[in-house]
């Protein structure tokens, strides 16, 4: 092989180096990044709070339970918090979810009515580790700033109900999806929950 040949070899090995085994290095980073593991007597759930940074955390009364409001650091990019819902008393049977995630996404878009939500990804089916139930994306608008929110109803493998509203920058929402992911699917309910 010729030297040219040789060094334009060199430099597509490095090339490819650098843009594929560099983005699976920070992927790797990302999954390594330490969780707390706290226990939400309140909400009667135990929950996986990231910790590196810090996120903040507080329970906030609900109806017939506690919220959990995760939300993130004064400098992380991109803000966001998510609110936490799951109703001990409340258990759904799998072939009634997809309508009582409809009613549930309806009445969640109801409530934001005053930031005009508007549906950028109709109900779909998702899973979070061994929680399932239904998702949808919505855009909104509040005092001018233009978010991106993800509404989810569902159910833990008990049948205990759990929702989530996520809120994030607009356009950000699959950059906090991993972290995301990671924070539900870890969802567990304390004992005698």
């Amino acid at each position: 092989m010729s030297r040219n040949r040789l060094n334009l070899l060199a430099l597509v090995t490095l090339f490819i180096h650098f843009f594929i085994a560099v983005p699976s290095q920070a992927e790797e980073q990302r999954a390594k990044r330490p969780f707390a593991v706290t226990d939400v007597p309140e909400a009667g759930l135990q929950i996986f709070v990231p910790a590196r940074p810090q996120w903040n955390w507080e329970t906030q009364r609900r109806r017939d339970t506690h919220a959990i409001i995760l939300s993130t650091p004064e400098d992380y990019y991109p803000p966001t918090s998510i609110d936490i819902v799951s109703v001990p008393d409340i258990t759904i049977k799998k072939e009634l979810l997809p309508l009582i995630a409809l009613k549930s996404l309806a009445t969640v878009r109801k409530s934001a009515s005053a930031m005009n939500p508007e549906v950028m990804r109709k109900m779909e089916k998702v899973t979070y580790g061994d929680i399932v139930g239904y998702e949808e994306l919505l855009s909104l608008r509040s005092e001018g700033v233009d978010y991106e929110a993800l509404s989810f109803a569902g159910m833990m493998p008990s049948g205990r109900s759990v929702a989530f509203f996520a809120v994030t920058a607009q356009g950000k929402s699959e950059h906090i999806h991993p972290m995301l992911t990671k924070i539900i699917s870890n969802l567990k309910p304390l004992p005698n929950n």
